[in-house]
């Protein structure tokens, strides 16, 4: 027979035994509990997505092989665009204008965003959407890789106007203290580009083949869209002429837009 104290000792024996267990058990368990759970509830996957761009541009359905134009000191191409009515507005992200590579050395382009004239007939404005308008100079565009030229301004956040904005490529001089100096009918050299520090002061004429300076693409194509220009010899905005009808011969230039 087991004594008492036999019985005792291995009463409390048992006891501690098994509140040492129901312990190792609760802070399996605590420690378990989370990992479990965890692995138990599936975590949903997050995909950013970025908001669909509308592109606009200025050229249409069939379109013609391009060809060039010089962008010479004094010249100025302008190309309007708006939404079609009921079209929501958007802000102006990129705009992009092809060029005809020719490796220009001389002259600089400037791009510029710019309001809608008041008026019945359409003409670029003189305020201008963008606080900046960058100049690129022969040399940056004769290095391009690809005959786009893409302004990221989506930084700025230009709503595009209901009435829309005209996107203009200017032809500057090759150096800022310069201007253009307009020709006259009986100059001796029709193909050279006349610049000057005074135009009224024949000793700082100079004069450049015109074609050492930046040329853009042009194609005709099936569009509403038309381009305008002008030049130092005439200061108001000129339709460019159109090879056939409803097919106007426009800047290649395009801007998108996304949804505000």
């Amino acid at each position: 027979m087991i004594s008492s104290r036999l019985f005792s000792l291995l009463a409390a024996f048992l006891l501690e035994a098994t509140a040492v267990a129901q312990g190792n058990a609760s802070s399996f368990t605590a420690a378990a509990a989370p990992d479990t759970l965890l692995s138990s509830i599936p975590l949903a996957e997050v995909k950013v997505r970025p908001k669909a761009t509308t592109e606009l541009s200025s050229i249409g359905r069939k379109r013609s092989s391009p060809h060039g134009a010089l962008v010479i000191p004094g010249y100025q191409y302008g190309v309007l665009f708006r939404l079609e009515p009921g079209s929501e507005t958007g802000i102006v992200e990129t705009i992009t204008v092809r060029l005809k590579p020719n490796k220009p050395t001389e002259g600089r382009i400037r791009i510029r965003l710019v309001s809608v004239a008041p008026g019945a007939s359409p003409a670029p404005g003189a305020h201008d959407l963008l606080p900046d308008a960058p100049v690129y100079s022969a040399a940056y565009l004769a290095a391009l890789p690809t005959p786009l030229l893409t302004l990221n301004i989506a930084r700025n956040e230009v709503r595009l106007p209901p009435e829309g904005a005209y996107v203009l490529v200017e032809g500057l001089t090759t150096s800022p203290v310069e201007t253009c100096v307009p020709m006259t009918k009986d100059d001796p050299t029709p193909w050279q580009i006349i610049t000057a520090t005074d135009a009224l002061n024949p000793a700082t004429h100079r004069r450049t083949p015109a074609g050492k300076f930046p040329a853009v693409a042009f194609a005709t194509s099936l569009t509403s869209v038309a381009t305008v220009f002008k030049h130092c010899h005439h200061p108001a905005w000129i339709p460019r002429p159109s090879y056939k009808p409803g097919q106007p011969d426009n800047l290649d230039v395009s801007l998108t837009l996304r949804p505000d």
